[in-house]
């Protein structure tokens, strides 16, 4: 039987896969997938919990997709955490990282510094170990890892 975990007989499932819902027949139970974005459900309108990218509305018990640029959210409007490119912003939003250091193509927070930290520069940018920001390779350097060491010309 199709995402059928344990069987009792070759029409009666007990229980279903993660993904999967059991559903009642007369004499027989079988197991359909879940709504798009849940991850569990007890039936096609009642999700339980969510795919990375979707949060629950338990009010309505369904799955729904988290705003722009984001990965994992608690409702519509509140980002819990961001796309790689990305930072998460005042009021749960996602911000591009370039917005906030130029060059910078994925970003974190870094406590110890209490600012924000580049992890990864655009072509011909190394990241500054100081600051965390992005600085330009040394000239005719298209890849670097500091000021004086070219890594490809």
């Amino acid at each position: 039987m199709f995402a059928c975990d344990v069987c009792s007989s070759a029409t009666v499932c007990q229980f279903c896969s993660s993904g999967y819902y059991k559903t009642a027949g007369t004499g027989n139970s079988s197991c359909e997938i879940c709504p798009q974005g849940c991850s569990t459900c007890i039936s096609a309108a009642n999700c339980t919990s969510c795919n990375v990218g979707y949060y629950l509305d338990t009010v309505a018990s369904t799955c729904n997709i988290c705003v722009n640029n984001c990965i994992g959210c608690s409702s519509a409007s509140v980002c819990l955490e961001c796309e790689i490119g990305y930072r998460l912003g005042a009021a749960g939003t996602c911000v591009a990282c370039i917005t906030d250091i130029p060059y910078c193509q994925s970003c974190t927070y870094n406590y110890s510094a209490s600012a924000l930290w580049c992890l990864s520069c655009q072509l011909g940018k190394y990241i500054d170990v100081a600051t965390g920001g992005c600085l330009m390779c040394p000239q005719n350097c298209t890849a670097c890892i500091n000021s004086t060491a070219c890594v490809t010309c």
